[in-house]
């Protein structure tokens, strides 16, 4: 009976195709967009690792299987969330340059107040 019932929810994905596909990949790559956009600002580098791992799998293995199912409105939909994901990575990028130079000041502080001695 089990294997009746798991092989009956196979076939009905399976049935649903690209349609369900498409649907359930913009779904689950909007919330992962939203989720590094409101969140990313606190992420460690391991879990920007793990964030970067991700966008990999979901734009270079995920997106290349169903993007001919994509209407145009689909397609633009997916690259206003591309566009989100990379300007979140930007301000995280600038974020650490910024405290890469913070640090730089001061030791040129620490510099100049030696030298002054």
């Amino acid at each position: 009976m089990k294997n009746l019932l798991t092989a009956f929810l196979l076939l009905s994905l399976l049935s649903c195709g690209p349609s369900f596909q498409k649907k359930s990949f913009l779904q689950e790559y909007a919330q992962f967009v939203e989720d590094v956009s409101t969140n990313g600002g606190g992420f460690d580098e391991k879990k920007w690792t793990e964030i970067e791992a991700k966008f990999t799998t979901l734009t270079e293995v995920d997106y290349p299987k169903i993007k001919e199912a994509f209407s145009a409105e689909e397609v633009k939909t997916y690259n206003e969330l591309t566009g989100r994901y990379y300007g979140a990575l930007t301000r995280h990028q600038a974020s650490k340059i910024k405290k890469e130079l913070e640090g730089l000041l001061d030791q040129t502080q620490g510099v100049l107040d030696e030298l002054r001695k």
